[in-house]
């Protein structure tokens, strides 16, 4: 497994200024070795969760010589009207990386606004479909205990998985 140190991902609360600005420095993190950006675009369905600094950040992080990817954090939606909404916001996927985020989403009433097994191959379905690109898979706990031991579809899609601590458990379905 190769792991490169080189890339970040962001949304709009990260790297915001004391004035509510944005103090994302790009060129910055490209003179200090980083390559790429993957920024959340969307959530959900409803675009009043779409991030307002996606846009301008990704013309900024380009400029600066950055590659740019685009995620998508997943809820208790329609899978195929999650990557609809999601591709009407990236813009033109040809020069990015597409990912879903794939994690609980606990809610102030104690629910889990969480994409289900099922949601989430729609989704990835869709965005095949529509661009020909697998979307990378990200996720912790909540993909490992959602996706079936005997997944023969998710697993052919790259994994970018969220574990903090020593040691790195992978999801049996990606250690072959």
């Amino acid at each position: 497994m190769q792991i490169n140190p080189k890339v970040f991902d962001i949304y709009h609360l990260n790297a915001n200024d004391a004035h509510g600005g944005d103090g994302a420095d790009f060129a910055k993190a490209y003179a200090a070795g980083f390559r790429g950006v993957i920024h959340k675009a969307t959530q959900g369905v409803n675009p009043k969760w779409n991030d307002r600094t996606y846009a301008a950040r990704k013309d900024r992080a380009k400029k600066a010589g950055l590659l740019w990817g685009a995620y998508h954090f997943a809820t208790d939606k329609d899978g195929v009207a999650q990557a609809e909404h999601f591709l009407g916001v990236v813009g033109d996927p040809a020069d990015m990386l597409l990912c879903l985020d794939w994690e609980d989403n606990p809610q102030k009433d104690g629910s889990r606004d969480r994409m289900t097994y099922a949601q989430a191959i729609a989704f990835c379905t869709a965005i095949f479909e529509k661009t020909g690109q697998r979307p990378v898979l990200y996720g912790g706990n909540t993909l490992k205990e959602l996706i079936p031991a005997n997944d023969t579809f998710l697993r052919h899609h790259r994994l970018w998985l969220c574990q903090y601590g020593p040691r790195a458990v992978c999801p049996k379905q990606w250690s072959a």
